[in-house]
This record gives C-alpha cells, sequence and structure tokens, in this order.
C-alpha cells in the first residue's frame, strides 16, 4: 500500500483529472467515437456516426487504413470488396445484404453514400475479421479489440513447464492453467498445500455460474500483448484460506507476485467471503494501478483491458456501466487518496452488488455479489 500511495501522490502532480461526466458531454458534443485496442482514432473529415437503426457507420477508408485490409469501391455501381488473407466481403451501399467467403449474411443496417463518401456498418465489418466490438452508450464510443483467437490460446496453452520460451500469445502463466474447449483447467506441480500438487483441475461453479467460460473469456481478452496476464488456482489451505481462482494482469509475472499487478479479480470458490453491504461476496476485484511508468499518469489501452475483463464477465451493456463507477473513483483516487478512505458505497447493476469500502486494507477493492 505504500508503494501504491507514492504511486498515486506522483500521479497527482502528472494528471489532470476531469469530471466524472466530462467525457459523457465531449462525446455528445463531438458525435461518435471509435477505439482500437484501447486507443481513441481521429477521423480528418469523414466522420463515423450512427444511423436510425442506432447502428454506426464508419467511413470505408478507416476500414483498410486501420483494421489491416485491402478494399476496392466500384462508385459507378456503388459495389465494395473488403478483403483480408482469410476474407473476401461483398456489399453493396444500399443493401442490408452482403456475403462472407460466398455466404449470405445480413448487415444489419444499411452501408450508404454521405457526403461522396462510402460508409459501411462498423461491427458487422470488425466482427467478421474477427474483432471484437463494444459500445459505450456513457460515452457514445465504439470499441473495437483485436483478439487472440481460441486456436491460439488453446495451442499455446498446452506447452507447460517453467522456462519454456512461449511464441504467441505472449506473456500468458500457461505453466497454471491448460485452455480447451472454451474452459480453463488448472494445475500447479510445486503446490505443498494438503492435497499436493494438482493438475487438470475444474473450478466448482457452485457460486459463481458459469465461471469455467467467463475465466476463459477474461484470459482470452487479457492476453496477446506485451502485459502479462496470470490466471491461478489456490486450493484451500490447513491454514483456513479458501479456495480462490485468482486472474491477475501486470507487467511481468514478478509483478503479481510482488502485488504490484495492474488489477486482479479473486473469485471464491466454495466459501462466500463478506463486505459491509454483503455477505455473500464472490468476487473482489482489486484495482492497484492502470499505469506503468506513464508520464501522464494514465494508460488507456491497459484501462480498457478492465473494461474487456468486465464485459467478459457480465456482458457488454453491465460490464461498461461497472467499468464507468468503478472508474469514477479510481480517478477520485489520483486526486484525493486519502479522502477515498471514508468511503463507504455499494451500486446495483441488474441483479448484482458492487461495493466499494474505501477504509480497507486495499484501497480500491471493490466486492461483487448476485442478489436472489
Amino acid at each position: 500500500m505504500k508503494k501504491l500511495l507514492v504511486l498515486l501522490l506522483v500521479a497527482v502532480v502528472a494528471l489532470t483529472v476531469t469530471p466524472a461526466n466530462s467525457n459523457t458531454k465531449a462525446a455528445a458534443a463531438s458525435g461518435i467515437s471509435v477505439a482500437l485496442d484501447g486507443i481513441n482514432l481521429s477521423f480528418a473529415d469523414a466522420k463515423p456516426f450512427a444511423d436510425s437503426q442506432k447502428r454506426v457507420l464508419v467511413p470505408l477508408r478507416f476500414v483498410s487504413e486501420k483494421l489491416g485490409t485491402t478494399v476496392d469501391y466500384q462508385e459507378a455501381a456503388g459495389s465494395v470488396a473488403i478483403k483480408s488473407d482469410e476474407l473476401d466481403i461483398q456489399l453493396v451501399l444500399g443493401s442490408q445484404k452482403a456475403t462472407v467467403n460466398g455466404v449470405e449474411k445480413d448487415l444489419g443496417t444499411l452501408p450508404v453514400l454521405k457526403n461522396s463518401r462510402a460508409y459501411v456498418p462498423l461491427r458487422f465489418v470488425s466482427e467478421a475479421l474477427g474483432r471484437r466490438v463494444v459500445w459505450d452508450g456513457a460515452n457514445s464510443t465504439a470499441h473495437i479489440w483485436n483478439l487472440i483467437s481460441d486456436a491460439e490460446l488453446e495451442t499455446e496453452s498446452a506447452k507447460t513447464g517453467w522456462g519454456y520460451e512461449y511464441s504467441m500469445p505472449a506473456h500468458v502463466s500457461y505453466h497454471y492453467f491448460d485452455a480447451k474447449d472454451g474452459k480453463l483447467t488448472f494445475e500447479d506441480s510445486l503446490w505443498d498445500g494438503p492435497k499436493g500438487p494438482y493438475k487438470g483441475y475444474s473450478v466448482s461453479e457452485k457460486l459463481t455460474p458459469d465461471l469455467n467460460k467467463k475465466a476463459y473469456q477474461m484470459v482470452k481478452y487479457l492476453a496477446g500483448d506485451e502485459q502479462y496476464a496470470s490466471a491461478h488456482y489456490w486450493p484451500e489451505t490447513s491454514a483456513g484460506t479458501d479456495a480462490t481462482l485468482a486472474i491477475a494482469y501486470a507487467v511481468q509475472s514478478r509483478a503479481v507476485d510482488n502485488d504490484n499487478y495492474y488489477f486482479r479479480f479473486l473469485f471464491q470458490e466454495k466459501a462466500y467471503s463478506s463486505s459491509f453491504a454483503s455477505k455473500k461476496v464472490t468476487m473482489r476485484l482489486v484495482v492497484n494501478r492502470l499505469f506503468w511508468n506513464e508520464e501522464s499518469g494514465r494508460n488507456v489501452k491497459i484501462e480498457n483491458k478492465l473494461r474487456m475483463a468486465l464485459v467478459a464477465l457480465y456482458g457488454d451493456s453491465t460490464g461498461i456501466s461497472m467499468f464507468n463507477w468503478i472508474m469514477s473513483y479510481y480517478n477520485s483516487a489520483m486526486v484525493d487518496f486519502d479522502k477515498l478512505r471514508t468511503v463507504k458505497t455499494s451500486k446495483t447493476f441488474g441483479n448484482v452488488l458492487v461495493d466499494l469500502d474505501g477504509s480497507g486494507v486495499q484501497l480500491l477493492t471493490f466486492s461483487f455479489s448476485t442478489k436472489e
């Protein structure tokens, strides 16, 4: 906590924090924003917009320059061909039908010609190209994330053993788990608890339904960049420590070991924990810091990783709402660390209660409970 306090105090000098609702107002004033891998993009002239179907359309040039495709636009016919190494997307302006590798698909809205520029549906094209699109309505922003594939995650996670040189995706704690068929199984050949080493263990879903599927999706979202994603199962101990699944995101493995991660999710497997607001806490999120040697005190790509982790657990709308609420308190901590120690507050998102107790040992710890 002393390290966190120093970093937060330094960040106060480096960062000018805007009011919690300023992003929303800015987005409303400028229209639709698009972020790619956590970085907000600028559009020099032709800008994205939302049509009458509430679908975001982007200029065709964006698809070729930012999504890594080749584009052939035949103006006279109004036809558009979007191609990558594995995909061939054919569509026509004014038609809601398209073909993807020869298979007819529904675009969900009409590609159009506006101000002499061709516009295409952002979600359809991005997801056809293997991206994940998440809409943040509060900030009028479409987030596009380039995820690794199931095949990449599952092939690489089969490689186990200390000291192994992993290729792609990099920096994932594969010596602790194996990913296959949409779930994770865990192992620790050095665990010296009452039951000794374990391998091929699937976490119980008694407290958190679909936990295996959600953990798999979270690791998939966190993997595949220069940072480090860790997923580790800790059995109960003779000292009374509860069984826990920990998923963390950090600059490297040593940072996780020293509690210097960006953030960490802790899932109770067999016994509820408690907070001031609930006796049935199934998960805790510890937000340590969302930057690493950043002059601005912020790293929007890392913030987006937290956003996507919550989306993996709770879906687009609820996950985004939780993220925005959590970030409002993170921003407050960046400005006045001590003031947040007087805060005890809760908010309900659907059937999930999330509470923050600033008086705890770990300041930014959010507890999650499913309401019956």
